[in-house]
């Protein structure tokens, strides 16, 4: 073979041949009995399978001889040559074309010969020479009649254009000899002969090559060879000299019904587009499937048709459709027609057509709407061609290319404004939305408030106006969205028909990777996700998301974080059932092992648990390049961005019966037990302690456990929480694990403590106490001391409380603890609220709340919230009471912790009505015994007595206050730690993961 001109030998003719079949399906895998078809016809040797691995090893060793940039690839039972494609010169033969017809499709002849005759020069012989069997002469003959033929047509096409007839003669002729059957070359031949003034010797050479067909193919030529024939006779002054004054051309077409919204789009057109101070001559509108692009130009022509008096051409060109392009030529002669043109005028190539429009149109005010444009090459020649007038486009892709060669104005229509998405399903149903503002409102989200899914949701409701509107909107949300509004009516547009020509004019790389997004876990992610799932690197995927971002099927967020819309990422997931299941199932074994191999990785960075989880069994999953971490803030980042993957991973795994998955996802997720639904971690946990026993890890289940019962004490479950951490310590006893079994110790005396038994909880944490300080974990003896002052401020022994919390507060400081620190200060806070020094309890909340809010600890900061609530209405600050209040309901209630979001709206109630706003106070009442009702019906009902209380005839004044909850310049705590602003910086929250509570 060549390579960059140097010839390299890589031995017999059959390896030479096995080259031939893997450089052209370069990237491609090929299977081990298409090879064997491909380098043996009948003569297959015993084992071909055998043999072709043996040719493999072969060129391997061949090629790392001549130090040749590439690999051959085994994968299952088939090969795969990873090498640059442009050192295949089948490759760059088609990169030159496709370059040659998008510049010719922009109007550059020159550049598009010269790509063409780039990729014509390549063509050095037949393909797979080395072959000689019944495939190698298929694939030969397929690749002239499929690839060659086709460029040189386009070569001499672009030529002609250029002028060169001679050129197009003088190639055509040997051409011509080898396919006297080709209509393709006798329609070029027949123009060049017109173009060289050679007009008389077309009849002659028609009759005898349509002779030929019918001798020899029994066929007669086509109505397009005939139409060139007969318009060989026509010269182009002919086409001028018939031309006529053109006639008032028809106003835009019939405005879609309901239009509604969009005003700062409709001014913008005006700005741009109308009257003597207008700033653009082309404008471009993108944006999602069924977002309302065409709808807004309608109705922008038909409000503005006064400023047009020469009318509008408007095209559909079908570039997102279930048809074909409509290509440029054909959209010329429309408009030709529509202006008036003879039909004899018209019937003249594509330049002749553009420069007749251009003249038509010169001196005309006239509006073009080019709708539905594919890409810029697609719409580039009809600019020239209509640049006497204002053009207006819509594309479901950005046009940037038009942009940087044209000047055009590119504007992306967003989703409708919720009011606006509301007043249009208004428009459809009438009085029913004023009847049910929640149902609608949250049709309204259902639908994204994409104009074409509302309008579909209108016409799925107004279909069925006995039914609710929830019910409708429940009904909608399990996957009919989708398909809903036909019908009956085998033309109606539904979503996934819109979506689906979006879909299609992807190139195949693309289409694959949009499917591939519908297997991950959420509508938002990153590269290196996406990359894992498609199982190619990350460079590729960023290119490929780029293309996506552009057809607005996914929107960038961020650096390497991206979104897709619900309804989008429905139909990715839909079509990725389409995938071979093979493929699809090693698809999502990539996703799971990159979740499982980035959560380990960040969670070494946010725990002190000296028990790491464990990598995946080798060869469980495929390989995958996890995420790295340069630092604990960018760790525990991605745990905030991708905590709902990795739930949804562990889901899945579970289902799927991946168990070794399963459990350590949970056994990671144990990091984020501070912040997130608290029930929703729970779930996971009790599916990585059913999948650590399918597995038979005892560990792990034991580790769950712990984490069980840490959650169950967050949500005041206390029972239960006690019964995990028994379970636990057994476990870990059996396992022969004494920092586990220490670790169960003192949560068992944590659950005493919350069960109002502090006398026995101080004898389990003074054993824990013992057996970690054997251990030296003095994060795990800080821990316990902070659980000991607990115990004895309980029995208000509050110096010997103090003690123990100093003594914590002293050693996360000397180990760098930052999230011991916040919650030592929080314990102090409550002592000195309950010693009754309001002030200082105060002064150390906030020292604390600071420090949550730098470790990302919202449970911690929704405590130490109810705090600063309580110490300020002895304070009498009830304005800034009501805001710690508020806040730390808000918390607890996104955490889904009901008994402390009751606790939090109480201290709510009180302080508004302390601030003199009694309904406010009622409400918050109200509010926390609805939480309560299910759990503790008595203190439910006595609230609610109190929100039923009628207010006051006179309320008492509130007290003016500021709402913040941090002053402008707090006093320094006693007890706030003495660390730098530097080291707070590198500072983190570190826990002991699943096996410390």
């Amino acid at each position: 073979m060549n390579v960059h001109g140097e010839y390299v030998d890589v031995g017999a003719t059959k390896v030479r041949g096995l080259l031939g079949v893997l450089a052209y399906k370069n990237h491609e895998p090929v299977p081990a009995g298409y090879l064997a078809d491909a380098l043996w016809d009948d003569d297959h040797p015993p084992k071909p399978d055998k043999t072709v691995q043996v040719y493999v090893s072969r060129l391997r060793a061949a090629l790392a001889r001549t130090g040749f940039a590439g690999e051959i690839v085994r994968e299952h039972d088939t090969y795969r040559l990873a090498m640059d494609s442009s050192l295949v010169d089948y490759r760059r033969f088609r990169t030159l074309a496709s370059a040659g017809r998008r510049a010719r499709g922009r109007g550059e002849h020159a550049d598009a010969a010269e790509s063409f005759t780039a990729a014509v020069d390549l063509w050095r012989g037949p393909a797979i020479a080395d072959l000689r069997t019944s495939w190698a002469r298929r694939v030969q003959e397929s690749l002239v009649s499929t690839e060659l033929l086709p460029v040189c047509c386009d070569l001499f096409d672009t030529k002609l254009a250029l002028g060169e007839h001679e050129f197009v003669l003088d190639g055509l002729r040997p051409l011509l000899a080898d396919h006297p059957h080709d209509e393709r070359l006798a329609g070029l031949w027949i123009r060049a002969l017109t173009a060289a003034d050679r007009s008389s010797e077309v009849p002659a050479f028609f009759r005898e090559f349509s002779r030929r067909l019918d001798l020899e193919t029994n066929t007669p030529p086509t109505a397009e060879l005939v139409r060139i024939q007969r318009n060989s006779i026509r010269s182009s002054t002919d086409v001028l000299e018939n031309q006529r004054t053109p006639v008032r051309i028809p106003g835009p077409p019939r405005e879609t019904p309901h239009f509604t919204g969009r005003t700062e789009l409709l001014a913008r057109l005006d700005e741009l587009l109308i009257g003597p101070n207008a700033t653009a001559s082309v404008v471009a509108l993108d944006g999602r499937p069924g977002v309302g692009k065409t709808a807004l130009v309608r109705h922008w022509a038909r409000s503005h048709s006064d400023d047009f008096p020469g009318g509008m051409l408007h095209m559909d060109l079908s570039g997102y459709a279930d048809t074909s392009p409509v290509e440029p030529g054909t959209v010329m002669g429309t408009f030709l027609q529509e202006l008036g043109v003879p039909a004899a005028s018209r019937e003249v190539g594509a330049d002749q057509r553009a420069a007749l429009l251009r003249r038509t149109l010169t001196g005309q005010r006239v509006l073009v709407v080019l709708d539905n444009v594919r890409d810029g090459a697609h719409v580039r020649p009809l600019l020239a061609a209509t640049a006497n007038c204002p053009v207006v486009i819509t594309s479901r892709r950005r046009l940037t290319s038009i942009v940087v060669r044209d000047g055009a104005e590119c504007l992306t229509v967003p989703e409708l404004a919720a009011n606006e998405a509301t007043a249009l399903l208004e428009k459809r149903i009438g009085a029913r939305v004023s009847a049910e503002p929640d149902a609608v409102g949250e049709l309204v989200e259902l639908c994204e408030r994409l104009p074409l899914a509302v309008r579909i949701a209108a016409e799925h409701v107004a279909a069925r106006p006995g039914v609710p509107i929830g019910d409708l909107v429940d009904e909608l949300r399990q996957a009919r969205l989708l398909d809903a509004g036909a019908h009956g009516d085998e033309d109606t547009t539904t979503l996934r028909l819109a979506f689906s020509w979006s879909y299609r004019a992807l190139p195949a790389e693309h289409a694959r990777m949009f499917r591939m997004i519908g297997l991950l876990p959420g509508t938002r992610f990153s590269t290196s996700a996406v990359a894992a799932v498609g199982g190619i690197d990350h460079a590729a995927v960023a290119g490929i998301l780029d293309a996506l971002v552009g057809a607005h099927l996914v929107e960038q967020e961020g650096a390497g974080r991206f979104r897709t819309h619900d309804l989008l990422r429905q139909y990715a997931a839909d079509s990725a059932r389409d995938e071979p299941v093979g493929q699809r199932e090693r698809a999502i074994r990539r996703m799971l092992a990159w979740y499982v191999e980035s959560a380990r990785n960040a969670r070494r960075l946010l725990t002190a648990d000296p028990h790491d989880v464990p990598a995946l069994p080798a060869g469980l999953l495929d390989t995958v390049e996890p995420a790295a971490f340069g630092s604990e803030q960018d760790a525990r980042r991605w745990f905030t961005l991708e905590r709902a993957g990795a739930v949804a991973c562990a889901r899945l795994a579970a289902e799927l019966g991946e168990h070794e998955v399963t459990w350590r996802l949970a056994a990671c997720l144990n990091v984020v037990n501070d912040h997130g639904d608290l029930r929703e971690l729970l779930e996971v946990q009790r599916l990585g302690y059913r999948s650590a026993g399918l597995a038979g890890r005892r560990h792990a289940e034991a580790g769950c456990l712990t984490s069980m019962g840490v959650l169950y004490g967050k949500l005041d479950e206390n029972m239960r929480a006690g019964r995990c951490f028994e379970q636990a310590y057994h476990a870990f006893q059996a396992a022969g694990d004494r920092l586990g079994e220490a670790v169960s110790l003192h949560n068992i005396g944590c659950v005493h403590l919350q069960l109002g038994e502090p006398v026995t909880a101080i004898g389990w944490h003074r054993r824990a106490l013992a057996a970690f300080a054997a251990e030296h974990n003095e994060f795990a003896m800080a821990k316990v001391h902070r659980w000991l002052g607990d115990d004895y401020r309980a029995l208000d022994r509050y110096e010997q409380a103090s003690s123990h919390y100093l003594e914590a507060q002293y050693m996360s400081q000397k180990i760098s603890d930052l999230h011991g620190l916040g919650e030592t200060l929080n314990r102090l806070a409550r002592l000195n609220l309950d010693v009754g020094r309001p002030d200082q309890a105060v002064r150390s909340g906030l020292a604390g709340l600071h420090i949550h809010d730098r470790t990302g600890d919202r449970g911690s900061a929704a405590d130490v919230l109810r705090i600063l609530a309580t110490a300020r209405l002895e304070l009498k600050e009830y304005a800034e009471a009501i805001a710690n209040a508020t806040e730390a309901a808000h918390t607890h209630g996104e955490m889904r912790n009901t008994a402390a979001q009751a606790v939090a709206l109480e201290l709510l109630a009180q302080a508004h009505e302390k601030a003199g706003e009694r309904p406010e106070a009622q409400r918050a009442w109200a509010a926390a015994a609805a939480l309560l009702a299910p759990t503790d019906a008595p203190r439910a009902e006595s609230l609610a007595d109190r929100a039923n209380t009628p207010p006051p005839q006179i309320p008492p004044p509130r007290s003016e206050f500021p709402t913040t909850r941090h002053p402008a310049n707090p006093a320094t705590p006693t007890e706030e730690p003495t660390t730098t602003e530097a080291e707070s910086d590198s500072q983190t929250r570190k826990t002991l993961g699943p096996d410390f509570g």
